[in-house]
């Protein structure tokens, strides 16, 4: 479709309207629909959270007083739609598949915070450049061969292209990116094509189809809502508390996992009785011990405290100095108590 700069976008109650070029592909294409399909869906956020739609199918759009027609949610994007969400809300699958494109252009480009400040005259640029197609976003190519589905102007990526995808995993988090004036998602599920913005089809969520500023509440605890997930910031795997940074999706505080790669599920957990550490840069979390005996090395399970297969090396004052995990490369995985006077050793 082409875009017409004379349409308007307005920020209606803080959250932006992804209207009338804010924040979608000037791709040069006919408004004719083609091929179009129906497909039944969860919402992509957490269950319980609650968004109202600013832009529904067709540019039906939300004026902060009233729904009103010449959006820009046609063509292609005929049915599509915008939730307004703060940004840094969890953005879920909402179907399984494998990550066919991704954009993350950083977070200190010029369109990452959108045009906001536009008001009425929403601009197709920030700063001089042009924001058209610089929304973070995500595809997904469903398992059924035939759609993928549009995430787009994220504030985070956490997912790689090729990795595969349960229905519920968090592929990133909300934001403003690209041309929009404000945060919000815009969602498109697609027929299979080249590019990010493929032709949208016609859609539900949870049976109904949501109409311009109605209340949307999720129900998504789909198949990889609730299991842990090494997301692609894991530095190329290692071992990661649950609660440090984004690396762990649907990790719990208090547990160590070991990630063989990025975009994987861990293949260890271990549950940390005293609680997790968190690591200097470079090294690998662990498992806080709770006794200190002696300078040297010690199983987790010989007097220290700490986890059974972990090896803890301790200075003379008392403060750990390495930690070694010999449940990953060592033949038996396990930590061995040595005789008194000598160390302990992984094996």
């Amino acid at each position: 479709m082409r875009w017409n700069p004379a349409l308007i976008c307005f920020i209606g109650l803080g959250l932006a309207v992804a209207s009338a070029g804010c924040g979608e592909v000037d791709d040069g294409t006919s408004a004719l629909e083609q091929g179009l399909t129906s497909d039944l869906l969860p919402y992509p956020w957490p269950a319980v959270q609650t968004f109202s739609v600013t832009q529904a199918n067709g540019g039906i759009w939300w004026t902060g007083a009233s729904c009103a027609s010449g959006a820009d949610h046609t063509g292609l994007g005929q049915f599509a739609w915008d939730w307004g969400m703060p940004t840094g809300t969890a953005i879920l699958a909402s179907k399984a598949g494998k990550v066919k494109l991704t954009q993350f252009l950083g977070t200190s480009d010029a369109c990452f915070n959108g045009c906001g400040g536009c008001g009425f005259g929403c601009p197709f640029t920030c700063g001089g450049v042009d924001c058209t197609n610089r929304g973070n976003y995500v595809v997904i190519a469903h398992n059924d061969g035939t759609t993928q589905a549009l995430y787009l102007h994220l504030s985070r990526v956490d997912v790689s292209v090729g990795a595969t995808v349960a229905a519920g995993q968090r592929l990133g988090l909300s934001g403003t990116s690209g041309w929009s004036t404000g945060p919000h998602l815009h969602f498109m599920n697609e027929n299979v094509g080249s590019s990010y913005y493929s032709q949208s089809i016609a859609s539900s969520f949870n049976g109904t189809v949501p109409a311009c500023h109605a209340s949307s509440t999720s129900s998504n605890n789909g198949g990889g809502s609730t299991s842990p997930f090494c997301s692609s910031n894991c530095g190329g795997g290692g071992w990661w508390c649950g609660n440090d940074g984004s690396c762990i999706v649907n990790g719990v505080a208090g547990h160590n996992y070991h990630c063989p790669s990025n975009n994987a599920p861990p293949d260890r957990d271990q549950a940390c009785a005293a609680g997790c550490i968190i690591a200097a840069a470079g090294s690998p979390d662990y498992c806080k011990n709770t006794t200190f005996c002696g300078s040297g090395a010690w199983c987790g399970n010989d007097c220290v405290g700490g986890f059974a297969s972990t090896l803890y090396t301790f200075t003379s004052s008392g403060s750990v100095s390495s930690v070694t995990q010999c449940s990953v490369g060592f033949t038996n995985q396990r930590c061995v108590i040595a005789t008194s006077g000598s160390p302990d050793f992984c094996n």
